[in-house]
């Protein structure tokens, strides 16, 4: 219902529904609930969402909190929630564990992120590994991926 008003250009209807379900424990509420505190502009309400869909295993939650805390400039925060999403099976969470290594000039911690995300489908894992493998020298993997 919450999806329904919030089509309808109802966000305090939907945000009611929203806080209905997610008390309920709906993590899909919770990302409604963070999206409309997004909205507002309420960063602290946001990530109070986002942790508790987190906290009921939803590997984009941490991922999306860790990319909060990225940008906020907590680097190491953010690396241990992207450990926590890519355990949890988040392929974007690996990808920017690939990208933060790579920050960090630890590009064998970045190849090994990107190709577990190109392992897991993901497109993006699969370009990044390609060029890189290409770029080291490794043009099979490239060809391969």
């Amino acid at each position: 219902m919450g999806d329904i008003a919030a089509a309808e250009g109802d966000e305090s209807g939907a945000t009611r529904w929203w806080s209905r379900a997610a008390h309920d424990g709906d993590k899909t509420a919770c990302w409604g609930l963070a999206w409309a505190s997004a909205r507002r502009g309420d960063r602290t309400g946001q990530r109070v969402w986002l942790q508790q869909a987190a906290d009921d295993g939803d590997a984009r939650a941490m991922e999306q909190i860790a990319s909060m805390a990225e940008s906020d400039g907590d680097v190491d925060q953010a690396r241990t929630i992207y450990l926590k999403a890519a355990d949890a099976g988040s392929t974007g969470a690996m990808i920017s564990l690939g990208l933060l290594s790579a920050e960090a000039d630890e590009m064998a911690e970045a190849m090994r992120w990107w190709k577990a995300a190109a392992e897991q489908g993901a497109a993006r894992g699969m370009r990044m590994f390609a060029y890189f493998s290409d770029r080291y020298g490794h043009h099979e993997d490239a060809v391969y991926w």
